[in-house]
């Protein structure tokens, strides 16, 4: 007997073998048509032949109503049609101009009138408001909104994905190209995490085999896109797999008309504002130009659009200060060293380290606090002869950037639709993009930061619709995906290592990489080629019986990348101040001290022994839908999806993880060794068989200008061990070495010091099949439970009001709530709480008489370290990487509000308001690194706080208004020339009003074994955590923006009761304006030119902070309470200054 996951198998490749099942995204690249047939009585008419003709193209569809009077044709591209109705006995009934958007299901009822079929009624439709068909939240986006709205970007091309912003319940901001990767880190849709967005082109996933919802990768321009749609809550059972929202865009197609634009879009910084921390403008050249066009092959049967679009961009440095040493610090004097009340910061000599005799250690401070010029290490001088010097005053924050950046970007592509007959029809789609990236670097040199990255994207599409019968309807896609993440150093000197003399490294690679505390990092890091794959097979069927819709299918996607690294084979080396501090005390010791005496607090030497590495996984999924009108006024949508996800694997099985329970050789039997995968078992993490997603939805008409509709439904995303999520070579262990070593006792004995190299004598070289080849490094872990999905629950109940003048007035409550989301708050190898209680005996050798006194046991023979490293769980490791860890939860509510305004009488409008709350304890699915780890997993309950990507208020207003001057138009309505000067302006505009983000404060880390780099201090009762000065009397000259005195640094050995997140202590609100000026004038009928002014930021509104958002790294900068010369200081500006865009079209 087969059993029940191996007859599941059996049933999809039987699917597959006859044609008959649907995709889960089968219609989402089109919309619907549906409708009622009734006489002049009411009384439904059965048999009634309706016909959709497509009024660009000539292409047509046909059905007929069924004994209901009901009729729907699905699988309708975005467009203009009309609709003819024919039967016998009765008036020819055509209704024309009814709009199809993208994805939305559009009602034309007809009223037939009794008389001959020769005789004609004309109707011009009105396109419909309400959705009394479908309870989905959703927002479409159409042509005339994305040609006409100013696209707020500078750096980067203009993309279409940035219109998500738009939509209600979408939170972050930013845009969503290579050259800003930060844009997808911070937005979130209807409380779901950061990067856990499915998008989709023409009805297939643009899938990225490392990341989901990675908008990077669209490869098609603006001037492609003909809409796009935005879903955003209880959407039907074809789709899926998302932690969040669906966008979904379709391209333009050919018509029987030539057609096209020809056009240029130009900044520069003549024309712009200057950042508020620079002394004059940013350097700004940037060009973006190209060309569409479209037409008939074959008439009414064949047509084709192609385009071409290139973007070339210049800047100048960043508006933002690094700190670099100063003279004195580079010779050892760190007698300027001062905390903000004026306190040395002593440092203290790593080399004098002793027992105090009360099972802690203490340390000798340098005399003067200045290290002897005999004890700087040889490699750190020659290091910091790399570094430029810094170019302001002070210690810190000294240096404004002076680098410049380049970015070109060529996209080109076609799409040609065919027409067999009206039951058969293909489409064929192609769209390539290059991107190069000169990328900014703060300083020149082989220690700058900045480099070339590179990025060749391939999408592709083809499609087929048969119309079996007028209610059978098939459509099958086969989608390809390719994107090649490369990244080569820019000013990088190769044999760095060896003309240093470090030891222990790739002597031949670049230089290493070094990340100082309070400084920041330097290095080139290494050279890195990733191409990725992605293959999508859908299918659907649509059945059409009586009041049901049926829709039912599969969905197939496989997804591979292939890894080339010399990343950290020079080395990565951290320097925490804890080294030269007074152990136990967070207020003593300097990072760049640490560094000149070379005592390296953590360090990375990796080695590569198999070339690339190949991750691959696979999905499927089916689903089944029912639209089922119970009456005219009454719809339920009732759907199921089944989903499964099979964890990742490698091709030739170089893939190992951690296992808690496999005996260790090299520590005497101990539970926790490596794993290494074989033919019989190729991953780790267990499939989950039981991921069935059901939907109920009802949309109930109260009277013809008010619906009332809600839902709810279950979705599972990407997350977990399905994709690499950024960690692609963390389970090569054995086969590439991640060599990493710690200073197991906080400091008091450094990992290694530089002048004798990186002890890669520690490590086997790979490829090395041993249980034991991690032992006192990190492994990475993948549970069995981590292959389980996320999975969010959403509902919502929602008003539909249309008013008068075209105006429909949309109020929904929407909640959700994530379960089993990727988080970071259960750290394998976290020493246990109670531990803290031996205070400095943590940091006590093993074999020391205070250990043994105490009784500390060896966890097993030959052990060698501190007591607080032989009382972690698993003692033979530092600590223990589990990437795809699946226990976060959340609770997303809110109120959204959208009022719309179809193009009428001049104005169209769209306006999104959402009031929301989330919290949660996990903030994005690539949750390590950018969630921030659990202070202590032994109390989760502290992990639950206000949610990084919470913004109680957001208000989004965008609007396009024609202005009522020259020909047909209500003021000077007139022709001639002086008609052509004042008619045709458009006034255009997107403004958006945001709350804060919430804030991250911070304390240095001095406890072994015990949260991450990070812990969170302690609250002083009734102290306002805000400083007093006003957001808008705000100076960063002088003001602080955070309190210090709402914090204290908790006692040694202790943990602060600070929150992850704070509620009550924001960033600064986002306030933006983008206009647009435009300007048409027909040169003949059929063609017009079309010049703009864009202008973004138009008030020139600075907004301070560094609110990048989406991960803990940027949202705790200048909010670490134990680093005073920068604490609650403002450095930067997170908006760039107003910036005014020149563009001309020529449309034809």
């Amino acid at each position: 007997m087969y059993k029940p996951r191996r007859l599941f198998v059996l049933t999809i490749i039987s699917c597959l073998s006859f044609g008959l099942c649907l995709s889960a995204f089968a219609q989402t690249d089109r919309g619907t048509i549906t409708g009622t047939v009734t006489d002049s009585s009411g009384a439904v008419i059965a048999g009634v032949k309706v016909t959709v003709t497509n009024a660009a193209t000539g292409v047509s569809f046909e059905t007929a109503t069924s004994q209901a009077g009901l009729y729907t044709i699905p699988q309708v591209k975005a467009g203009t049609y009309r609709v003819t109705f024919e039967q016998t006995g009765f008036k020819k009934s055509v209704q024309e101009g009814v709009i199809v958007p993208l994805g939305e299901t559009v009602r034309a009822d007809a009223s037939l009138q009794v008389g001959e079929v020769s005789q004609t009624i004309e109707i011009t439709a009105e396109a419909p408001l309400l959705k009394p068909d479908t309870s989905e939240l959703g927002t479409t986006i159409n042509n005339q909104q994305i040609v006409d709205l100013p696209l707020s970007l500078t750096g980067e091309q203009r993309s279409p994905a940035t219109f998500i912003r738009l939509v209600p319940g979408v939170v972050g901001r930013g845009s969503s190209s290579v050259s800003n990767p930060e844009a997808i880190f911070s937005t979130t849709v209807n409380g779901g995490q950061t990067l856990s967005l499915e998008i989709q082109l023409e009805g297939a996933a643009i899938l990225g085999s490392n990341l989901p919802g990675d908008l990077r990768i669209l490869g098609f321009p603006v001037d492609a896109v003909q809409e796009f749609k935005m879903y955003t809550n209880n959407f039907a059972a074809e789709l899926g797999r998302t932690g969040g929202g669906v966008t979904s865009f379709t391209l333009k197609s050919g018509t029987n008309d030539i057609h096209g634009s020809v056009y240029e879009y130009f900044r520069n910084d003549v024309l712009n504002a200057r950042g508020f921390f620079q002394p004059t403008r940013q350097v700004n050249k940037q060009n973006e130009y190209g060309f569409t066009i479209g037409g008939p092959i074959i008439k009414d049967k064949t047509f084709a659009f192609g385009y071409f679009n290139g973007f070339r961009y210049r800047a100048g440095a960043a508006s933002a200060l690094i700190s670099l040493p100063t003279d004195a610090f580079r010779n050892g004097d760190f007698s300027s060293l001062r905390d903000s009340n004026g306190n040395l910061i002593q440092i203290y000599d790593p080399a004098t380290t002793k027992p105090d005799g009360q099972g802690g250690f203490t340390r000798d401070p340098f005399p003067g606090n200045i290290i002897p010029a005999d004890r700087i290490s040889s490699i750190a001088k020659d290091l910091q002869a790399f570094l430029p010097q810094p170019n302001r005053p002070g210690n810190f924050l000294n240096y404004t950037a002076s680098g410049s950046t380049g970015t070109s970007t060529d996209q080109w592509g076609f799409k040609v639709d065919h027409s067999f007959s009206s039951q058969n029809k293909v489409n064929f789609s192609l769209a390539h993009s290059f991107y190069e990236d000169k990328g900014f670097t703060a300083f020149t040199g082989p220690m700058s930061g900045g480099g070339i990255s590179s990025d060749p994207i391939w999408v592709t599409r083809l499609s087929d619709d048969w119309f079996i019968r007028p209610n059978l309807i098939n459509h099958g896609t086969v989608a390809y995906n390719r994107n090649n993440n490369n990244f080569l150093p820019r000013d990088a000197l190769a044999g760095c290592p060896a003309q240093i003399g470090l030891k222990g490294v790739n002597e031949g690679s670049f230089c290493p990489t070094l990340n100082i505390t309070s400084f920041g990092q330097y290095g080139p890091g290494g050279v890195s080629i990733v191409p990725e794959n992605g293959w999508n097979f859908v299918d659907n069927m649509t059945w059409i019986s009586g009041k049901h819709t049926f829709k039912f299918g599969f969905d197939i996607r496989a997804n591979g990348d292939n890894t080339f690294s010399t990343n950290r084979d020079a080395g990565f080396f951290d320097f925490s101040y804890l080294e030269t501090s007074f152990p136990g005390n967070a207020s003593t010791g300097a990072g760049y001290a640490t560094f000149l005496v070379g005592a390296a607090d953590a360090g990375e030497a990796w080695v590569y022994g198999t070339g690339s590495i190949g991750n691959r996984s696979r999905y499927y999924a089916l689903f089944f839908q029912d639209d089922y009108k119970v009456s005219p006024k009454l719809t339920l949508n009732l759907g199921l999806r089944y989903d499964i996800q099979k964890p990742r694997y490698e091709v030739a099985n170089r893939f190992a993880t951690f296992d808690p329970t496999l005996p260790n050789p090299g520590a005497g039997g101990r539970p926790g060794a490596i794993r290494f995968a074989t033919d019989s078992q190729r991953t780790f993490a267990d499939t989950d068989w039981r991921q069935f997603g059901p939907r109920f939805g009802l949309a109930y008409s109260l009277n013809s200008k008010t619906v009332f509709r809600g839902g709810y439904g279950i979705y599972y995303s990407a997350g977990g061990a399905s994709l690499p999520n950024g960690h692609l070579l963390g389970f090569t262990m054995g086969y590439q070495s991640n060599n990493r070593i710690v200073s197991t006792d906080g400091g008091v004995t450094p990992a290694f010091f530089l002048d004798q190299g990186f002890p890669v004598d520690r490590f086997p070289s790979p490829p090395f099949i041993d249980p034991s080849v991690v032992n006192n490094g990190v492994p990475y872990y993948m549970a069995r439970e981590d292959g389980h999905s996320p999975y969010l629950q959403n509902w919502n109940i929602n008003i539909q009001r249309e008013l008068p003048g075209r105006f429909l007035v949309d109020a929904a409550y929407v909640g959700s709530k994530g379960t089993r989301l990727i988080s970071n708050l259960l750290p394998t190898n976290q020493l246990p709480t109670e531990a803290l209680g031996l205070g400095n005996l943590l940091y006590a050798n093993i074999d020391s008489p205070e250990a043994q006194a105490a009784g500390i046991p060896l966890p097993y023979p030959g052990f060698t370290g501190s007591v607080a490293q032989a009382l972690k769980p698993f003692p033979q490791y530092s600590s223990i990487t589990r990437p795809y860890e699946n226990s976060g939860n959340s609770t997303y509510n809110a109120f959204q509000l959208k009022v719309t305004k179809q193009f009428s009488q001049g104005l169209a409008l769209l306006l999104s308001y959402t009031a929301s709350k989330i919290l949660t304890d996990t903030e994005s699915q690539l949750a390590v690194p950018f969630s921030t780890t659990a202070q202590d997993k032994f109390n989760r309950k502290a992990e639950k706080s206000i949610s990084q990507n919470d913004y109680p208020h957001n208000l989004v207003l965008s609007y396009s208004y024609e202005l009522p001057f020259g020909p047909g138009k209500k003021f000077l309505n007139q022709g001639g020339i002086s008609g052509k000067l004042v008619g045709g302006w458009r006034f255009n505009a997107i403004q958006q009003y945001q709350s804060g983000a919430p804030l991250l404060v911070v304390v240095n880390n001095p406890l072994p074994g015990i949260g991450g780099n990070w812990l969170r201090p302690n609250l002083v009762p009734g102290a306002q955590k805000r400083s007093n000065v006003p957001a808008s009397d705000f100076d960063p000259a002088k003001d602080l923006y955070i309190n210090a005195a709402a914090f204290s640094i908790p006692p040694p050995f202790t943990l602060g009761n600070g929150p992850r997140w704070y509620s009550d202590l924001r960033k600064f609100a986002y306030l933006n304006e983008d206009f647009s000026i435009i300007k048409r004038t027909s040169v003949t009928e059929r063609i017009n030119v079309e010049f703009r002014a864009d202008f973004i930021n138009a008030f020139n509104r600075v907004i301070f902070g560094s609110d990048t958002g989406g991960n803990q790294f940027a949202a705790q900068s200048n909010a670490n309470l134990s680093d005073p010369g920068t604490f609650g200081r403002v450095s930067s500006q997170t908006n760039l200054p107003r910036t005014i865009q020149f563009g001309l079209k020529i449309n034809y």
